[in-house]
C-alpha cells in the first residue's frame, strides 16, 4: 500500500466517506434495516422519506444531538455528489423516483457485517491452541522411536508437581490446561 492512494481512497472513495462520516453509525444502521433487514431491493421516494422520518423520530428520543436536519435534505445528500450511497432514478414501474443502496453502500455494510459479526472470544484461541496441542503431540510421536504414542514427556502442571504423560491424547499431554479449559468448552 501506497501512502499517496490511501490518501485519495480516503478522500475520494464514497465507501471511506460513509465509514468517515461522523454519524456513519446511524447512517449504516438505517440504511442496513431498510433495504437489508427489510429486504427492500428498490424503494419509492415517498416511502422512503416516511421510513427516514419515523427512524430520525425514534433517535431524536434517545440521541437528540445527531442527524438534525429533515429527512428529504438526507436523502438527497445521500443520493448525490461526495456521499452517493443511494441511487436515485426512474423506473417504469413507479411514478416517483426510486432509491437502491450502491455499492459503495453495499461494500461497507457486507466489511461492517462481516467484522461485527466475527466472534472474537474464545473460540480463536481455543482453535489456536487445539491446533498448537496437536502439532505439539505429532512431533512428540513421530519424533519418537515408539510409535504406538507409549512415549513419555514430563509436564509440570499449574501447582508445580511434574507429571508423567504419554502423547497418545489432549487430556495425557496437558491434563491441567484440559481440565481448566475443560469448563469453556474445549472437549477431551
Amino acid at each position: 500500500m501506497k501512502l499517496d492512494r490511501l490518501i485519495s481512497f480516503f478522500s475520494t472513495n464514497p465507501s471511506a466517506k460513509l465509514l468517515r462520516s461522523p454519524h456513519a453509525a446511524y447512517i449504516t444502521h438505517f440504511l442496513y434495516q431498510h433495504f437489508k433487514v427489510a429486504g427492500n431491493l428498490v424503494t419509492p421516494h415517498s416511502i422512503l422519506q416516511q421510513q427516514l422520518d419515523f427512524y430520525l423520530d425514534q433517535l431524536h428520543e434517545t440521541h437528540p444531538e445527531v442527524l438534525l436536519d429533515r429527512a428529504e435534505s438526507y436523502l438527497h445528500s445521500w443520493s448525490t455528489g461526495d456521499g452517493r450511497w443511494l441511487w436515485r432514478f426512474h423506473d417504469a414501474q413507479h411514478a416517483e423516483s426510486v432509491y437502491q443502496l450502491s455499492p459503495h453502500t453495499e461494500e461497507v455494510l457486507k466489511f461492517l457485517t462481516a467484522v461485527l459479526d466475527r466472534d472474537l472470544g474464545f473460540v480463536g484461541t481455543e482453535s489456536r491452541l487445539t491446533r498448537i496441542i496437536q502439532t505439539l503431540s505429532d512431533i512428540v510421536v513421530r519424533g519418537s522411536s515408539d510409535r504406538s504414542g507409549g512415549c513419555s514427556i514430563s509436564i509440570r502442571n499449574g501447582n508445580g508437581l511434574r507429571r508423567r504423560s504419554g502423547p497418545s491424547s489432549l487430556a495425557m499431554l496437558f491434563p491441567h490446561t484440559v481440565r481448566r479449559l475443560s469448563g469453556n468448552g474445549l472437549r477431551t
